[in-house]
């Protein structure tokens, strides 16, 4: 697998290409596929999951409810960390879930 090291902003990307892996086996696409690079729509079984916990605001402890498309419990949990990490410009030790349940 031949790699090519880009210089974006001061950071280096590692930038793989599909035609230089067409002859490699399995092996690339099983381990990078989905992981690093897009996957189609409906390739992977998603499934629903409500998240319920609350987050440290300065008024206390503000509740939350939300419903994600993940993988698995795991996922769900990160995507949660993620979203309202971002929004609410939080940290994952401010973040208390709760429960995770199939929906």
């Amino acid at each position: 697998m031949r790699l090519r090291f880009v210089a974006l902003g001061g950071l280096f990307a590692l930038l793989m290409f599909e035609s230089l892996t067409a002859g490699v086996g399995g092996g690339f696409r099983s381990r990078f596929l989905g992981r690093y690079f897009p996957v189609a729509a409906g390739s992977m079984d998603m499934s629903t999951y409500t998240v319920s916990g609350r987050f440290q605001s300065r008024d206390g402890f503000q509740p939350f409810t939300k419903d994600v498309e993940a993988e698995n419990e795991d996922l769900a949990r990160e995507r949660i960390y993620t979203q309202v990490g971002s929004q609410h410009n939080r940290k994952r030790t401010q973040i208390d879930i709760e429960e995770v349940s199939a929906a």
